[in-house]
């Protein structure tokens, strides 16, 4: 009798430790759920009461993210910039999706751990900015899109320009729908890897690239829209194609800034604004104050034009490298000079006095007042509207909106 005893309560020691396990230790979902973020004051990943797996953060339950999850951020409800701690090591997130709208424009900041990615990101609201600041790896090819069509714009990587985005042997092509008062797609990480980016949303779309790269081999192919260079090394070493139509622009603090990358480029970019444009960075970014043309941007790379192509030198552009294929000419109007190789150009596409086979060089204006609407893309008071709320969220660096 007392062994049975002894047994019985042996087996209902062992059922009601398994009860305490399971409640203290919830069982982990099988992968593939959609998750909502449920906290507009921001927290951590790794908190359950965060999550819900229903949008309206109430009848579903409340899961911590697991690999192969996907994740969506609604900004509807945030009253103050939401800032998120990913505390979950070697996250591999499906997708991420930003959307909603709030009256402030106010978005969010997701900090944190590193994660990989397998399915890409979508900008859909109408936050000024929602951040990915975190060192990101993609698993395969992907898109990241910008179809807000509000102002809202997604960056990848913060302005310390520590985390790198690394892209592996993959694709990554960057979908911007600047349209009329859409957002800009910022790329504020250290690239790394040797397979592509392609540059391929709204022909009006804008593309910010930050950080000092060494170690990205990709080439970069600019299909549709203007890309916006904020470090000559940006792009990492690969080869650069702009095509007829797009635009490429550079805008480098230093005195002398050596860009080194090939380039295959043609025709006159957007709005004749010249398939090229460089600039000298003003000695105060953001200053109201006017900037002397005194910088120089060396293009020591090789140049390949698929057609005669102009270049809107708004700093002094010497042009180092070998220029084949048609004639590189400076945009009327342009305030720096552009000196150096010039491809084969005859008198009357060669600059105001050009002559056959070298652009004459116009005089600087060193009372020119550098501001990036100068060089950016004509984009009339729609667009003002739209990229002046991305100004308020963070010290934007798109050459549309910022001081030079």
């Amino acid at each position: 009798m007392k062994i049975k005893r002894l047994i019985r309560f042996g087996s209902s020691l062992v059922i009601s430790m398994s009860s305490l396990l399971v409640l203290s230790n919830p069982v982990v979902h099988a992968s593939g759920v959609t998750l909502f973020w449920c906290n507009p004051a921001g927290g951590d990943f790794n908190t359950a009461s965060n999550w819900n797996t229903d949008s309206d953060c109430s009848s579903g339950t409340q899961e911590v993210p697991v690999s192969g999850d996907s994740l969506i951020f609604d900004n509807t409800n945030l009253t103050t910039g939401a800032a998120i701690n990913n505390d979950i090591s070697g996250l591999d997130i499906n997708n991420i999706t930003f959307q909603g709208s709030n009256s402030s424009n106010l978005g969010f900041v997701i900090t944190g751990d590193a994660m990989s990615l397998d399915n890409g990101i979508t900008e859909s609201s109408s936050a000024t900015v929602d951040e990915l600041g975190v060192d990101l790896t993609l698993t395969d090819s992907q898109t990241f899109s910008d179809i807000s069509g509000r102002g809202g714009a997604l960056d990848v990587g913060d302005t310390s320009f520590a985390q790198t985005l690394n892209i592996g042997s993959n694709t990554l092509t960057l979908d911007s729908a600047y349209g009329n008062s859409g957002g800009v797609i910022s790329i504020d990480s250290q690239l790394i890897g040797s397979g592509g980016i392609v540059l391929n949303g709204d022909s009006n779309g804008a593309y910010d690239f930050s950080a000092a790269t060494t170690g990205f081999t990709g080439t970069t192919t600019i299909d549709n829209g203007q890309a916006y260079l904020f470090d000559p090394t940006a792009l990492g070493t690969g080869a650069i194609n702009v095509a007829n139509g797009a635009g490429l622009s550079g805008s480098f603090s230093g005195t002398v800034s050596n860009f080194s990358n090939p380039l295959t480029v043609g025709g006159n970019g957007l709005s004749s604004e010249g398939a090229l444009i460089f600039n000298d960075d003003c000695p105060s970014p953001g200053s109201s104050g006017t900037c002397a043309n005194d910088g120089t941007v060396t293009l020591s790379g090789p140049m390949t034009l698929t057609a005669d192509t102009t270049l809107n030198a708004e700093a002094n552009v010497n042009v180092t490298g070998s220029v084949t294929g048609g004639c590189l000419s400076s945009v009327s109007g342009s305030s720096g000079t552009l000196s150096g190789n010039s491809g084969t150009c005859n008198a009357s596409s060669a600059g105001t006095s050009g002559t056959s086979g070298t652009n004459a060089p116009k005089t600087p204006d060193t009372g020119f007042a550098l501001t990036r609407a100068s060089v950016a893309l004509p984009m009339l008071s729609t667009i003002a509207v739209a990229t002046s709320l991305y100004i308020i969220s963070r010290k934007l660096k798109h050459p549309a909106t910022k001081q030079r």
